[in-house]
């Protein structure tokens, strides 16, 4: 197989695109303190969602091509997506989706697991809106 192509078999789609942008846990926390422009993107399911996400994200289920390209609409002119879950396994996969489509965007590396983490071991307060992350 040749370097940056992807087999989505789920979703029953091959691609030949470059791999994601990755995010890391402190470049996500700098621009939710600085940067309006983000759209936060949970692909977890709303059970997930409901028992924690960071704040101000959607929950987005995906499932089918069909639902990348309805989260691909929801996306505001000029906003930043950045994708997470709770590893970022299914982020690298929908963003590899999006990037095909020509919309760039962000994965969380590590997903919402390792956020939550390095948040609770270096103690990063977010303070837009008083608290980005709900548990």
């Amino acid at each position: 197989m040749q370097q940056g192509c992807c087999i989505l078999a789920p979703l029953g789609i091959k691609i030949s695109a470059p791999m994601s942008d990755n995010i890391y846990p402190y470049e996500l926390t700098q621009l939710l303190t600085k940067s309006k422009s983000i759209f936060l993107v949970d692909l977890r399911t709303p059970f997930e969602y409901e028992s924690d996400h960071l704040k101000g994200a959607v929950c987005a289920r995906i499932s089918t091509a069909a639902d990348v390209k309805r989260l691909e609409r929801l996306i505001p002119k000029g906003a930043i997506p950045i994708l997470y879950c709770s590893t970022g396994s299914k982020s690298k996969m929908i963003s590899s989706i999006m990037q095909h489509d020509g919309v760039a965007c962000k994965v969380l590396v590590g997903g919402l697991t390792y956020f939550s983490t390095m948040v609770n071991s270096f103690r990063i307060y977010i303070t837009r809106e008083q608290s980005y992350f709900v548990m």
